[in-house]
């Protein structure tokens, strides 16, 4: 078991390193046993290359293996703490290129959500209507 699990775990962080080379991957153990795979900021990358990577992979799978890809943003208000528009910014340049990608923005403040996407003095005014 011991060696079937860290040959999983090992393929895990290779996985994690092959799709976010800016990124440094982690694997930790939940309480259920399973793995789980968190990603930080390389201490030799910023956060623009990073912020790049992250938001280009769902396309390159996508055109790979020639399949529908969805992303889900949780909780996507948060955004609006930076205090600044860029990550929207940055999203929306890079999202309005993609194909095969869908994209969600769920969150539990309706109002923030809304004011992001129909308030046309924000970056993703209307993206993806």
């Amino acid at each position: 078991i011991t060696h079937s699990m860290s040959s999983s775990v090992g393929k895990l962080l290779e996985t994690g390193k092959r799709l976010f080379s800016n990124l440094a991957p982690s694997v930790t153990i939940d309480e259920e046993g399973k793995p789980e795979m968190n990603f930080g900021f390389s201490k030799h990358t910023g956060l623009a290359p990073a912020l790049d990577e992250v938001l280009e992979t769902p396309a390159k799978i996508a055109a790979k293996h020639d399949r529908n890809v969805v992303i889900v943003f949780d909780e996507f208000q948060q955004v609006l703490e930076y205090g600044n528009d860029r990550v929207e910014k940055k999203l929306r340049s890079v999202i309005q290129n993609h194909r095969k990608v869908a994209y969600l923005f769920l969150g539990s403040r309706k109002h923030l959500i809304q004011k992001m996407f129909m308030d046309r003095s924000r970056p993703l005014y209307r993206a993806g209507g």
